[in-house]
């Protein structure tokens, strides 16, 4: 009785302590945590050239032609593609799906700029045989200057529809470390009327 009183208050005093049972690491299993907790730092702040994993286009063509064989209406677009497979491929994975989304609702847009240029050219713009003007819409994009850690992507937009054109620019900025994007809002805060100008046109 005495003993059994002697153990219950010995593993009393074990869960009063919070003393749990921990496994036993040896000197090469500690060296290898610490490599490992070294690699992946290192990965973290390493500096990768965004223009060395660009990989391909995406791209979205679509075009409105008659039964005459006359085009009276295109829509181009090419968004930036990378490589996941190199490094930081989890954070350019995010990055293509950003851009993977972006381009999901183009199909609805360019019907969208199709029935505008139909009803343009009225009952007969299956017969008509020369465009008289441009439907446009085009997108492309450039890889700009970032400061390290950073992936600043300009894309340039070229609309031509009811015989008037606009021209514009917009970019999107993304941390390399995860792949998010911010907000050039957030990112340039107070100067954001002054810079964003300036970015675009670099």
């Amino acid at each position: 009785m005495k003993y059994t009183k002697l153990i219950s208050l010995a593993l009393a005093l074990c869960l009063l302590c919070g003393c749990s049972v921990m496994p036993f690491t040896t000197p090469e299993e500690q060296l290898a945590a610490q490599q490992a907790a070294e690699s992946a730092r290192l990965e973290l702040q390493e500096q990768v050239d965004p223009a060395q994993a660009l990989k391909d286009n995406l791209k979205f063509r679509k075009a409105l032609a008659n039964s005459q064989g006359t085009v009276l209406a295109e829509y181009t677009v090419d968004f930036p593609y990378f490589s996941k497979t190199d490094q930081k491929a989890q954070s350019f994975e995010r990055i293509n799906d950003y851009y993977l989304s972006e381009m999901a609702g183009l199909n609805q847009d360019a019907e969208s700029l199709f029935a505008s240029a139909k009803a343009a050219y009225g009952e007969e713009w299956d017969t008509v045989t020369e465009a008289t003007q441009p439907w446009s819409v085009v997108i492309g994009y450039e890889l700009l200057e970032a400061p390290a850690g950073y992936l600043c992507v300009r894309c340039d937009y070229d609309i031509q529809e009811n015989g008037q054109r606009e021209q514009y620019s917009q970019a999107q900025v993304f941390l390399l470390d995860n792949g998010w994007r911010l907000p050039l809002e957030t990112l340039l805060g107070d100067h954001y009327e002054t810079a964003a100008p300036q970015l675009l046109a670099s």
